[in-house]
């Protein structure tokens, strides 16, 4: 029965490629690096770890949901499109996580990710 459902699942992504490997990957080194920056600053709780995981399913989500779109019109490449947005998304949090642990960033990269933040809140405002 966890076969068919597990079958199920790999169909909806879209299938086990290397896409859904990196960012699934991805996904996993980027909520171990905030666990481990969160215990590095002393405010590791686990309110934001169930976030961490709730945003983590959304995102497994739309790219279910790129992926059907993709099925019904593949000469757009919409599930690679949203999949590589979110493993761009996910490396830009692990960077931001290995910071908050002390790990020294590059002046320019450090800038890069300032200017994205300050985008996101303009966004939510």
């Amino acid at each position: 029965m966890w076969a068919y459902f597990i079958a199920f699942l790999i169909w909806l992504i879209g299938g086990f490629d290397t896409l859904a490997k990196v960012l699934m990957g991805l996904m996993l080194i980027d909520y171990a690096s905030g666990v481990y920056a969160g215990y590095k600053l002393k405010n590791l709780n686990s309110k934001r770890a169930y976030k961490g995981i709730e945003k983590k399913l959304w995102i497994l989500a739309l790219l279910c949901g790129a992926s059907l779109m993709h099925k019904l019109v593949p000469s757009i490449g919409f599930r690679n499109l949203v999949g590589i947005f979110y493993c761009a998304t996910e490396l830009l949090s692990i960077v931001e996580n290995a910071a908050k642990a002390g790990v020294p960033i590059p002046k320019k990269l450090k800038k890069a990710l300032e200017q994205l933040k300050e985008e996101d809140k303009e966004k939510e405002e």
